[in-house]
């Protein structure tokens, strides 16, 4: 038994050993009787003695490997006249011989594992044949292959010819490392593949390190980024290793010594070729410019910071450009005394032409745009919004609009500024109720100016451009505050239509008066607000001949802009009412529920003031009944005035609240504006996604904690809606009430 044994031992040995060294194919006949005599053997153990005696054959195999390594691979790495490309291809191709060595070691031995109670046959011997391999290799790898890896990667760093060589060589280095990592991970405590790694990045630290210190104060900032992109361009072409994860730490490595580090010098004033030197330059020479400020781009952009301070700087800089031109204005204002002198086409020219600048900028330059753009438009609103002596940018924007309208208007060819490009600013205004309360202004003085200057055929065209400003204006904030424009236009084109009939028929055309609007009122500005010199006297003459053709229609004077009727058909009642009364009267139309002021003030649009004076009058006037709810002042309508029979006619007559009709001057809210933005961005930055009911109350508990104030919803619905605009926010596609930070 005894001999058998020992014969079978050197049968193995004898086997396992040509494999390894001869390179022998072993014969199916030879791999059957192995694997007959090792199960016959075995067979009448013990199942411990069975396990013992397979241990026993595995370990001849075992004692062939280390001796062939010992006797025939080591000397391979002891040969001094190689180099590190040598060394690595030497490597693989050895590994590649023994990889299929033990191929048919695993069909020799066979029988022996399976006896051995293994599940995975493959995956046992690939496991113990690895670690074999990697613990006997270990010293190489480590004072050798390693070494010989970051002489390589040096090499293909300063040579290109042997690049792409020595690329393919890392390539399937970087493979056999992940592959031996697998195998060997549980059983070793020398992690192959991380000790690889950090070799590699240890490297690259060092070097970065030297880069930085040879290149920072010695290169022009426009070559040192050239030599930063050249070394970024060289890692992309040099580690190609099937990990992209080493490719991605070396530049993350290459990142923070390079430009992390540089980036304070490349923001200094103290260095004369500066980010603010190569935007002045670009202006300048824009083609000559262009391909420094892209690398600005490309490589910050790739940072996990993104641009924060170079877009911040980015933005001081045009902030800076603006506040110049808003502090030339106020000069000009108080040494010409012309505070409401809002006709100044080359002002806001400057603003058209500083955004365009550099908005030309940015698509030129940066690949990565949307920070840009971002800074661009934050530094608008910084310095747009800056009062303009007693006034606003608002004033002067509806000015210039108007005057641009008319060029439009009056010579298409030679206009500089199409519809688009008029509205452009009109997006960075903080206060747009203020805008569009002026603009609705301009816009009825005009509508009105076109009704008597007009020829009847260029009607349409006035009209279609200035629907088109309207509906730039709605692209950039939405449909619901611009409606009333809209309606205006509409209304003038009615108006047009039904009057024209009438003045042939009757030659009222030839009177030098101007004939009424059929208008929705509650959209129109009040009366005073136009400041039309009327001629009350004569429109009061015609009244009587146009209103008879109007039949059942309602016909509303300018004389009579202020008021508005309405009428319940149903109860035969008729209510006199004024624009904000009957604005709210509307709200009961449908649903008869119980408001606050608080809620008709949000429901209506109208200030706090006209709520609570005007529903005081319709109280008086018995249209609504006051309640109070929970300590608060409500209104519900009346519905007693709906209980009497048909057939009585009643009509309801309130007294008028009159505002102050003149638009205000302007009162400083930017810095409240501020301070609530930067609250919702504090908070969303933290919380990332918030329902929008929770984010309003934890702003309105910051600003009254920080800036002890009591901040409205509205205002800050405002803002949360403004950054928005400018993509600091989203609302979830799916709930709409949920707000996400970008």
């Amino acid at each position: 038994m005894l001999s058998t044994q020992s014969s079978l031992f050197d049968q193995i040995e004898e086997v396992c050993t040509n494999i390894l060294e001869k390179n022998s194919l072993v014969s199916l006949k030879t791999k059957q009787e192995i694997n007959s005599k090792i199960d016959v053997h075995v067979q009448n153990q013990t199942n411990d003695q069975q396990q013992n005696e397979c241990k026993k054959f595995i370990n001849v195999a075992i004692k062939c490997i280390k001796n062939h390594i010992t006797k025939n691979i080591l000397p391979k790495f002891k040969d001094q006249y190689k180099d590190a490309i040598q060394y690595i291809e030497t490597f693989i191709q050895m590994h590649d011989t023994f990889v299929k060595s033990m191929k048919s070691y695993k069909t020799v031995l066979y029988q022996a594992a399976q006896i051995f109670q293994q599940e995975s046959i493959q995956e046992f011997y690939t496991s113990l044949f690895d670690n074999i391999f990697v613990e006997e290799l270990q010293n190489v790898f480590k004072n050798v292959l390693f070494k010989s890896v970051v002489d390589m990667i040096r090499t293909a760093c300063e040579d290109e010819q042997k690049q792409q060589k020595i690329s393919e060589l890392l390539y399937n280095f970087g493979n056999v490392m992940s592959q031996l990592q697998k195998s060997t991970e549980e059983a070793l405590e020398f992690k192959i593949e991380q000790e690889f790694k950090q070799r590699i990045f240890d490297y690259f630290e060092e070097k970065y390190q030297q880069n930085y210190k040879q290149w920072h104060s010695s290169l022009k900032t426009q070559f040192y980024l050239r030599k930063v992109h050249q070394q970024k361009e060289i890692n992309e072409k040099v580690l190609k290793f099937g990990d992209k994860t080493i490719l991605e730490q070396v530049n993350r490595i290459l990142n923070s010594h390079l430009l992390t580090y540089y980036k304070p010098y490349l923001l200094s004033e103290t260095n004369f070729d500066n980010f603010e030197h190569l935007l002045i330059e670009f202006h300048k020479e824009p083609i000559g410019q262009q391909q420094n400020l892209k690398l600005i781009g490309d490589l910050y952009g790739s940072l996990d910071d993104h641009y924060d301070q170079i877009t911040t700087n980015f933005k001081n800089i045009i902030t800076q450009e603006g506040q110049k031109i808003v502090q030339i204005k106020n000069h000009q204002i108080v040494e010409t005394n012309s505070d409401q002198n809002f006709s100044d086409p080359s002002f806001i020219g400057q603003f058209y032409s500083l955004y365009q600048k550099y908005f030309i900028l940015i698509e030129s330059c940066f690949n990565q745009k949307s920070d840009f753009i971002m800074a661009l438009n934050n530094s608008f609103e910084t310095f747009i919004n800056l009062p303009i002596g007693n006034y606003e940018f608002a004033d002067y924007l509806v000015s210039y609009i108007g005057e641009q309208i008319e060029l439009l208007r009056n010579s298409p060819k030679n206009s500089t500024k199409s519809p688009e490009q008029m509205v452009k600013l009109f997006v960075f205004i903080n206060q747009k109720g203020r805008f569009l309360k002026l603009y609705k202004i301009s816009l009825a003085q005009r509508l009105i100016k076109y009704q008597r200057q007009i020829e009847t055929k260029k009607n349409k065209l006035a009209c279609q451009i200035e629907m088109s400003i309207v509906e730039e204006m709605e692209k950039k904030c939405g449909t619901q505050d611009l409606e009333s424009l809209k309606i205006m236009i509409k209304d003038f084109l009615k108006t047009e239509n039904e009057i024209s009939k009438i003045q042939e028929e009757k030659g009222l055309s030839k009177l030098q008066i101007q004939p009424p609007i059929i208008i929705n009122k509650q959209h129109w500005p009040e009366i005073d607000e136009l400041q039309l010199d009327l001629q009350c006297e004569i429109i009061a003459q015609q009244k009587e001949i146009i209103a008879k053709r109007q039949q059942q229609k309602t016909l509303i004077w300018l004389d009579l802009i202020s008021y508005v009727e309405i009428q319940c058909t149903e109860r035969a009642l008729i209510f006199n009412l004024s624009v904000p009364q009957a604005v709210i009267l509307l709200l009961y139309q449908y649903r008869n529920d119980i408001l606050d002021v608080n809620r008709i003030a949000s429901l209506t649009g109208l200030k706090e003031q006209y709520v609570i004076q005007n529903c005081k009058m319709m109280k008086d006037a018995k249209i609504l009944d006051e309640q109070i709810v929970n300590d608060q002042v409500c209104y519900q309508f009346n519905e007693n005035l709906t209980k009497q029979k048909k057939g009585k006619s009643k009509k309801i007559i309130t007294d008028t609240y009159f505002p102050q009709n003149q638009v205000e001057q302007v009162i400083s809210v930017y810095d409240k504006d501020l301070a609530i933005e930067a609250a919702i961005v504090k908070i969303m930055k933290k919380q990332k996604e918030m329902q929008f009911s929770d984010l309003v109350i934890q702003v309105q508990g910051h600003m009254k904690k920080n800036q002890n104030v009591e901040i409205p919803f509205a205002q800050i619905k405002q803002m949360i809606e403004r950054l928005q605009r400018n993509e600091y926010l989203e609302r979830d596609a799916i709930n709409m009430q949920l707000i996400k930070y970008k």
